[in-house]
């Protein structure tokens, strides 16, 4: 450790920087463990400090963390019951920002399946692109947008449809439940394609975990370790607000989501 510079965290003998903060406390990697368990794991003791989840910013509509975990496990009863997905099938998503995105990435990772969100603007051109990467067997889309998408083996989910509410909303019994390792894949992402084509870019269930473990150690290291109130603009479908959206989780931290930024319906969200 000498041979680390104190102040700029930069090693001699390796030349490269390390990060001068504390080291992350991670599960095992041979421990069998999905992104989503962890996050669930890492939920603050006193619960009741925060019951609410999530706030449309268009409807007002409350989601409390217990209607929640609820409709994760009816949508993942529905999802391995009646639809089929099964652990490594590649998911692909359509949609814009909504209350229904969150339960539906969490009933997927739980599930041992892989996600592959992509901007709803996105062109058929660009969406088929997009397919031919991530081989998806089942879709998620938004009724505007689900004609953008090819016929696959297990169907697309149409996310406004009574079908969707119903699967949400209905009794669930007990999933067979599937091991997912950290190792295995959580997530197929996409490069901007600045330097040439859209690229997939693979992400792990160890990958997220440690993202998100990170923001544990920030919060804990705040005076203040009370759950946040956020208002999320950023999509779902980034990257960015993919692991937003597990920090929330997480931390218990009520989000208000948007479906896309709109700075008067921001500043009357905020007054709210």
């Amino acid at each position: 450790m000498a041979e680390i510079d104190a102040k700029s965290g930069y090693c001699s003998r390796t030349k490269t920087f390390r990060s001068l903060r504390k080291p992350l406390h991670l599960p095992p990697k041979d421990l069998p463990l999905s992104v989503s368990s962890y996050a669930l794991s890492l939920q603050p003791d006193n619960r009741i400090a925060n019951p609410t989840a999530m706030i449309d910013c268009a409807t007002g509509r409350i989601i409390s963390y217990e209607n929640f975990f609820r409709q994760v496990d009816s949508l993942s009863f529905h999802l391995q019951s009646v639809v089929g997905v099964r652990k490594d099938d590649v998911a692909f998503l359509l949609c814009s920002n909504s209350v229904k995105v969150p339960i539906i990435y969490f009933s997927l990772l739980s599930l041992g399946a892989v996600l592959s969100s992509a901007n709803p603007l996105s062109t058929e051109a660009e969406i088929s692109r997009l397919i031919e990467l991530c081989k998806p067997a089942v879709a998620f889309s938004a009724s505007s947008t689900s004609a953008k998408l090819p016929k696959l083996r297990l169907g697309t989910i149409v996310v406004d449809s009574p079908e969707f509410d119903s699967a949400v909303a209905s009794e669930s019994s007990e999933i067979d439940r599937v091991e997912v390792s950290q190792s295995d894949l959580a997530a197929i992402m996409y490069s901007s394609g600045t330097t040439g084509r859209v690229k997939g870019v693979m992400v792990t269930h160890r990958n997220m975990i440690a993202n998100t473990a990170s923001f544990k150690q920030h919060r804990s290291s705040r005076r203040s370790t009370a759950p946040a109130v956020t208002l999320t603009i950023v999509p779902y479908f980034h990257i960015f607000g993919f692991f937003a959206m597990l920090r929330a989780v997480a931390l218990r931290d009520c989000v208000v989501v948007m479906e896309r930024f709109d700075l008067t319906k921001m500043m009357r969200a905020c007054n709210n």
